[in-house]
């Protein structure tokens, strides 16, 4: 374990001493392998927690604009104008006369943000075109019929979403669900890199070194571009750091081993 510590202290104060890492044992190095798949986690998980602060939010901005309207008889009832309101991650249309098209409001879902159209007898919800459903027919469009909904207005619509909090315990969840993705990307990283660099030297005919303990330098690289865009994703959440991160982590095996 004191190689593992020391290895880390390493990353950010002596970093020739990187060089030590090939020789280390494949039961520390799989040790090494979870304590950066923990901490890669803590992105993933970041980024999602914003990303569910956003949605919440922009649902709040919404139903505190909608103007008021009912339902009677299954048919939508407003003297409100026709009008469309639009956030990062909803543009939501009233349309109690049906002028609008449905073709042009799937087109609003082009992006990320979900569409949702009020219409004269019915609800519809088109989900963003990225969806992991939209290669199936139609199924990110749905229509919901107001006769199936009980009582619903804009008051019961922005009751719901007033009632929308995210409970302490929900962050452990997506921390734990985290790891797998977190796991699957520190191993695309690391092999990719690895990988990369065996074909370099092949080509190069530089000294060679066995794929396993170009893996483990690599791996013990990958510290510090992990750790410091893991502190970036607090403050610039909702960014993909994989290519950043492969990056730094060739460029620092190439700093530390060009001497040989």
């Amino acid at each position: 374990m004191a190689d593992i510590i020391n290895l880390f202290k390493y990353s950010f104060t002596d970093l020739p001493k990187l060089k030590k890492a090939r020789f280390l044992s494949w039961n520390m190095t799989i040790v090494y392998f979870f304590l950066l798949m923990f901490t890669l986690a803590i992105t993933i998980t970041t980024d999602f927690w914003t990303f569910s602060d956003n949605l919440i939010n922009d649902a709040q901005t919404i139903s505190n604009r909608l103007p008021k309207f009912d339902v009677k008889n299954g048919q939508l009832q407003t003297d409100a104008e026709p009008s469309i309101f639009q956030t990062n991650y909803f543009i939501v249309t009233l349309d109690p006369d049906n002028q609008r098209d449905l073709s042009e409001v799937e087109t609003d879902a082009s992006g990320q943000a979900t569409a949702i159209i009020f219409r004269q007898n019915e609800l519809h919800i088109i989900l963003p075109s990225g969806s992991i459903s939209q290669d199936l027919e139609r199924p990110s469009h749905f229509t919901i019929d107001y006769q199936d909904l009980g009582a619903f207005n804009n008051q019961s619509i922005k009751s719901a979403v007033d009632r929308l909090h995210k409970p302490g315990w929900l962050f452990l969840v997506t921390y734990l669900v985290a790891l797998l993705p977190a796991l699957l990307t520190l191993l695309y990283i690391t092999l990719m890199v690895a990988l990369i660099i065996k074909i370099v030297s092949l080509f190069a005919k530089h000294q060679m070194q066995h794929f396993g303990q170009i893996y483990k330098s690599v791996l013990v690289c990958s510290t510090s571009p992990i750790i410091l865009t893991t502190l970036l994703a607090f403050i610039f959440p909702s960014f993909d750091y994989t290519f950043i991160q492969s990056v730094m982590t060739c460029i620092l095996y190439y700093h530390i081993n060009k001497k040989g």
